[in-house]
């Protein structure tokens, strides 16, 4: 049985920006992860079933081994399926543009950022990388899937990629949003 990425996002329709920004991030930051770590990646259109999108998309909501979700521009949708992944507590990974504009009952949501004007894409599928083989691990340890633990583990996974590649910057920018949220305080 193939390992499943469910993405969820706005799409839009065919040509509009929320289209473009959709495909870019499946095709360029998703899916070549999802591929390198043997999952197939599906979003709600390219599902071909004679369901109703819904159904199709309940289905994935409950089946998927990791739903990531784009809440770029607070969709309404998008927002009712990270409620929906979240109460069937699933491994479930956020991304948007900017944290800025996010809803307060989601603030708390670890947020994988990225940008779409000139990314460093390879920064970005490292990123994405790590976060999928923190859930990887997780259910390989029988961890039940719980997001408990995933701050801990992608932060002993970043400090042993610094140390492996000598490149510091991600801690560094790890330890101002620490400060920002007071966690460098005991």
């Amino acid at each position: 049985m193939t390992k499943k990425i469910f993405f969820v996002s706005p799409i839009g329709s065919d040509g509009s920006e929320e289209r473009q920004t959709s495909d870019f991030v499946m095709r360029n930051i998703i899916s070549p992860v999802a591929n390198k770590s043997g999952y197939e990646t599906l979003r709600s259109d390219i599902i071909n079933t004679a369901n109703t999108i819904d159904q199709d998309i309940i289905s994935q909501l409950n089946d998927s081994d990791i739903v990531i979700a784009d809440v770029t521009g607070t969709n309404p949708n998008v927002m009712f399926e990270i409620g929906y992944r979240t109460a069937v507590n699933k491994p479930l990974i956020v991304m948007a543009q900017s944290v800025n504009d996010l809803p307060f009952d989601i603030h708390n949501i670890r947020v994988f950022t990225y940008p779409t004007k000139l990314p460093d894409l390879n920064d970005l599928q490292s990123r994405l990388g790590n976060m999928i083989s923190v859930f990887e691990t997780g259910n390989s340890n029988n961890n039940s899937n719980s997001n408990k633990n995933i701050g801990q583990e992608l932060g002993e996974k970043m400090v042993m990629d610094a140390l492996a590649t000598k490149d510091m910057s991600a801690l560094k920018e790890f330890a101002e949003i620490a400060k920002i949220f007071g966690a460098d305080k005991p």
